[in-house]
C-alpha cells in the first residue's frame, strides 16, 4: 500500500469524524452569546465577560476532553480500531495521525476564540491582555487532550474514557496545590507553579498516549477460555437450568432495568461520584467550591440524561432488543428509572443535608426550601434536555460533550422567555416535560433505527413547539396592541410635508459670561437639540446685562428657541415680575424704588418692557420649533404674559406698542394650533427616522419615552413602538381638533400614555391648579421646570381668556 496515500486517507477519516464537534461547539457558543446578550441588554460589559469565559476557554476545553474518546474510544466500540490494526500501516503512524488531528482541531478552536476576543474588545485589544488573563488555559487544554487520548486507549468504553478525563484534568491543579502547601517553604506565584506542573503532566500524558496507543494496536494474546465457553460446550437445556438456578427468572420490566444498570454501571457510578463530590463542595462557603460544585452537578446531570439512550445506541444494542419484540414503552421506562432515580436520590439527600446544617428558624427553612427547589428544578431541566439530546445524536461522545452546553442554552432560553418576553412562568413550566414527551413518542422509531426524514421531522416539530410557544404571549400582545390609525397617519404626513421647515437648529440662550463663552469656536460642540451645556455660568451683574446679553444672542442667531433656554427665560420672568411690583401702587416715591437699588420709575418700566419684549420674541420663535416640548414651554410663557397683560396698570407699564404685540401673540389661536400640529408631525417623523437608522430613540418631541416605550424587555420594546404611535395619534387628535377635542376622556388618555397624573390635565379636584382653565388659580405659570406634562395646557381656558383680552385691546385701539 502507498504510505502517503494511506496517511492522507487516515487524515481525511479523522478530520471528517471530528467535524461535527468542531461545528457544534462554536454554534452552541454563539447561541449562548446571543441569549446572554439578550438577557443583559443593559449590562453589555457583564455580558461580554460572562461569554468570554465560556467561549474563549470553554470551547477548547470541551473539545480537549472529548476528542480522545471520539477518535479512539468510539472507534473501539465500532470495532474500526481492530480493522485499522489489521492494515499494513505502522501503529505509530495511526497513533500519530489521531493525535495530530486532535491537536489541529484544538488549534482551530483557540484561533476562533482569539478572533472572537479581538472583535469583542475592538481595536484596543492586544494579545498580551488575553495571555495575562489566562495564559495557563492553553497548556492545560493540551494536557487534557493528551490525557484523554491515553485514557481512551486503555478504556473499553468511550463514555468511561470521558468520565476518567474529569478527575485526570484536576491532577495538575492538585499537584500544584500540594507542592505550594506542603513542599516548597518559600513563596512562588501559583500560576508559575501550575504551569510547571502542566508541562510535566503534558510530557507524561503524551508519552502514555503514544505508548498505550501502540500497545492497543498490536496483536493481542488469545484470552483464556472462561465459564462462558464452558457453557457453550454443554447441552442447551442444561445451560438454561444452570442459569435459572444461579440467577432466578426476573419479570420483563425488572430484567430490562437490571440489564440497563449493568451495561451502564460505570457511567452511573461515575456520575454518582461526581454528584457526591458536588454536594460536599457545595456545603463550603468558599465561592470556588460552589462554582466547581455547580459545574460537576451540571456535567453529572447532563451525562445521566445522555446515557439513557446512548447506552443502547452503542453497537446497535437496541436493535437486539427490538428484534425480540420488547415494547417501546417498557424500554423507555426501564432506561429512565435508573438515571432519574439516581438524580432524584441525590437531590433529596442534598436537601436533607442542607436542612440539617441550616438553622431551625422558619426563615432559614423557607430559604433552604426555595434553594433546594430551585436546584432540583435546574437539575431536572438539565436531565430532561440531555436525554432528548442523547436520543437525537448517534455519537455518544458528541452527545456527552454537547449536552451540558445545550442544557445551559435551554436554561438561558427559559430565562429569556420569562424575563425578556414576559412569558408566564406556568407556561414555561408546562413546556418543561416536552423533551420527555418527544423521546417517548420517538422511541419506536429510535428502536427500529428508522432515523430518516420522519424521525428528524418529528423531533423538529417538538423543538419548534418548545421555541415558538413561549413567544406566543408576546406576539399576541404585540398583535393586540393598537397602533396609529391609518387616517391619522395620512393627515399627519400631509401636515408634516406642508409645514414650513424650521429656520435653523434649535438655539440655547445662556446667561452672562456663558453667552460670551458660547461664541468661542471651542464651544461648537454644544448641544443644539436642547441639552444643557457643561459650562457653569456666572449670574449677570445687573438686570441690564441680562437684557443686553439676551438681546444680542437673539439678534446674532436666528432659529427656534430651545427649552434649554429655561434659565434665561425664568430670569426674564423674574425681572418682569419684580419690576411690575416695584412700579405698582399709588405712592410715587415707593414706586420709584427698584429691587436692586434706587432708580426712577421710567427706568424700571423700561427694564420691565425690555423683559416682556424679549419674552414675546422668545415665545414667537419657540412656536417655530419642530418639537412638542417647546410648544408646551411657549404655553407657559404665554400664560405668564397673560397674567402681565391682565394686571392692574398694564397699559401704562407696557406701552401701546408692546401691549399690541403681546395681545397679538396671545390672540393668535390659529398660529398656535398650526405650530402644535407641525410639532406633533415633525416629532413623529424624527422618531421614525431614528428607528429606520437602527437607533433606539429615547425621546419624542423632546420628552423622554421611558414611561411610554420601556426598553427593559423585548415585549415592552416591541409593544412600545405601537404605544408611541397611539400616544402620537392622541396628541394629533387633540392638536387638530382644537378646543372641542380637549375632552376629559382624551386628556385622560394622554395622561395614561405618558404616565402622568390626571390632575396635571385638569381632571379631579386638584386639576384646577395644574391646568390653566382658570388662569387666576393656575400655580405653574412662572416655572418652566413644570414642563413635563405633554400637551397639558393645550386648549385650556387660558386661551379663551387670552383671545378675549386681545379683542378688548383691539377694540380699545379703534
Amino acid at each position: 500500500m502507498n504510505d502517503s496515500l494511506a496517511v492522507r486517507r487516515l487524515w481525511w477519516k479523522e478530520l471528517r469524524q471530528m467535524t461535527p464537534l468542531l461545528l457544534m461547539l462554536p454554534a452552541i457558543a454563539a447561541g449562548l452569546q446571543l441569549l446572554n446578550w439578550a438577557n443583559n441588554l443593559d449590562a453589555s460589559v457583564h455580558a461580554f465577560q460572562t461569554m468570554q469565559a465560556s467561549l474563549v476557554f470553554g470551547m477548547p476545553a470541551l473539545f480537549a476532553c472529548g476528542i480522545g474518546a471520539m477518535l479512539v474510544g468510539y472507534e473501539k466500540e465500532l470495532r474500526t480500531i481492530a480493522w485499522l490494526s489489521s492494515l499494513p500501516i505502522p501503529a505509530r503512524r495511526i497513533v500519530g495521525v489521531k493525535l495530530g488531528a486532535g491537536l489541529a482541531g484544538l488549534l482551530v478552536l483557540w484561533i476562533l476564540s482569539g478572533i472572537y476576543v479581538g472583535f469583542a474588545r475592538g481595536p484596543r485589544w492586544s494579545f498580551g491582555e488575553l495571555v495575562s488573563e489566562g495564559w495557563t488555559h492553553p497548556t492545560h487544554s493540551l494536557y487534557v487532550l493528551l490525557a484523554g487520548f491515553a485514557l481512551a486507549w486503555r478504556s473499553r468504553s468511550a463514555l468511561v474514557a470521558l468520565l476518567l478525563v474529569v478527575p485526570a484534568a484536576l491532577a495538575p491543579y492538585v499537584l500544584a496545590f500540594a507542592i505550594d502547601r506542603w513542599v516548597i517553604p518559600f513563596e512562588i506565584p501559583f500560576e508559575r507553579l501550575l504551569f510547571g506542573c502542566q508541562i510535566v503532566a503534558i510530557a507524561v500524558a503524551g508519552w502514555l498516549a503514544l505508548r498505550w496507543g501502540r500497545v492497543a494496536l498490536s496483536a493481542e494474546p488469545p484470552s483464556r477460555p472462561g465459564w462462558q465457553s464452558w457453557l457453550v460446550d454443554r447441552d442447551v437445556e442444561q445451560a438454561r437450568l444452570w442459569v435459572a438456578r444461579v440467577r432466578p427468572v426476573r419479570p420483563p420490566m425488572s430484567a430490562a432495568v437490571w440489564q440497563f444498570a449493568a451495561q451502564s454501571r460505570a457511567v452511573l457510578i461515575g456520575c454518582g461520584v461526581m454528584l457526591g463530590v458536588a454536594m460536599l463542595l457545595a456545603m463550603f462557603a468558599h465561592p470556588f467550591g460552589a462554582a466547581v460544585a455547580g459545574l460537576l452537578a451540571l456535567v453529572a446531570s447532563s451525562w445521566l440524561g445522555v446515557v439513557v439512550f446512548q447506552s443502547d445506541g452503542t453497537g446497535d444494542r437496541i436493535r437486539f432488543l427490538a428484534d425480540r419484540g420488547l415494547s417501546p414503552s417498557m424500554i423507555w421506562w426501564s432506561r429512565q428509572l435508573a438515571p432519574a432515580g439516581l438524580l432524584a436520590g441525590f437531590a433529596l439527600l442534598a436537601a436533607l443535608a442542607v436542612t440539617l446544617i441550616a438553622g431551625v428558624g422558619w426563615e432559614d427553612r423557607i430559604d433552604v426550601g426555595y434553594t433546594a427547589g430551585l436546584v432540583t428544578a435546574v437539575g431536572g431541566l438539565v436531565y430532561l434536555t440531555s436525554q432528548w439530546f442523547g436520543q437525537l445524536l448517534r455519537s455518544p461522545i458528541v452527545s456527552a460533550i454537547g449536552a451540558p452546553l445545550v442544557s445551559v442554552l435551554m436554561m438561558s432560553y427559559s430565562g429569556f422567555a420569562i424575563g425578556m418576553m414576559e412569558t408566564p412562568w406556568w407556561l414555561v413550566a408546562v413546556l418543561v416535560p416536552l423533551p420527555v414527551v418527544a423521546t417517548r413518542v420517538m422511541t419506536r422509531r429510535w428502536m427500529d433505527r428508522q432515523l430518516g426524514l420522519g424521525y428528524w421531522a418529528g423531533h423538529g416539530g417538538f423543538l419548534a413547539t418548545l421555541l415558538i410557544v413561549p413567544a406566543v404571549p408576546m406576539l399576541v400582545a404585540v398583535a393586540l396592541q393598537p397602533s396609529m390609525p391609518s387616517s391619522i397617519a395620512e393627515e399627519r404626513d400631509a401636515a408634516a410635508e406642508g409645514a414650513p421647515a424650521a429656520n435653523g437648529p434649535l438655539i440655547e440662550l445662556v446667561l452672562g459670561t456663558e453667552a460670551e463663552a458660547r461664541q468661542d469656536p471651542a464651544f461648537a460642540f454644544a448641544d443644539q437639540s436642547g441639552a444643557q451645556g457643561d459650562v457653569q455660568s456666572d449670574e449677570p451683574e445687573t438686570d441690564r446685562d441680562l437684557l443686553r446679553d439676551t438681546e444680542h444672542q437673539l439678534r446674532d442667531r436666528s432659529g427656534p428657541i430651545s427649552i434649554a433656554s429655561r434659565q434665561v427665560i425664568e430670569h426674564l420672568q423674574f425681572v418682569a415680575s419684580m419690576a411690575r411690583l416695584s412700579t405698582s401702587g399709588d405712592d410715587e416715591t415707593s414706586a420709584g424704588k427698584d429691587s436692586v437699588g434706587d432708580a426712577p420709575v421710567e427706568e424700571t418700566r423700561e427694564r420691565y418692557r425690555g423683559a416682556i419684549g424679549l419674552l414675546v420674541e422668545i415665545t414667537d420663535r419657540m412656536r417655530t420649533s419642530p418639537r412638542i416640548i417647546e410648544q408646551d414651554a411657549a404655553d407657559l410663557i404665554e400664560i405668564c404674559l397673560l397674567e402681565e397683560v391682565r394686571a392692574d396698570g398694564a397699559p401704562e407699564r407696557l406701552g401701546e406698542a408692546l401691549l399690541r404685540d403681546t395681545c397679538r401673540l396671545l390672540g393668535d389661536r390659529k398660529r398656535r394650533q398650526q405650530a402644535r400640529m407641525r410639532a406633533v408631525a415633525s416629532s413623529w417623523n424624527s422618531f421614525q427616522r431614528e428607528l429606520q437608522r437602527g437607533i433606539d430613540p429615547g425621546t419624542l418631541g423632546g420628552y423622554p419615552l421611558d414611561r411610554v416605550r420601556d426598553f427593559s424587555t423585548f415585549k415592552r420594546a416591541w409593544v412600545g413602538d405601537r404605544r408611541v404611535g397611539v400616544s402620537v395619534a392622541h396628541l394629533w387628535e387633540l392638536a387638530r381638533g382644537g378646543p372641542a377635542a380637549a375632552t376629559p376622556e382624551l386628556l385622560r388618555k394622554i395622561a395614561n400614555d405618558w404616565g402622568r397624573s390626571e390632575a396635571e390635565y385638569g381632571i379631579g379636584p386638584d386639576g384646577i391648579y395644574f391646568r390653566a382653565d382658570d388662569p387666576d388659580r393656575f400655580v405653574g405659570a412662572n416655572r418652566l421646570g413644570n414642563v413635563g406634562s405633554v400637551a397639558s395646557q393645550w386648549y385650556a381656558g387660558w386661551e379663551d381668556v387670552a383671545a378675549e383680552v386681545a379683542r378688548e385691546q383691539q377694540g380699545s385701539n379703534r
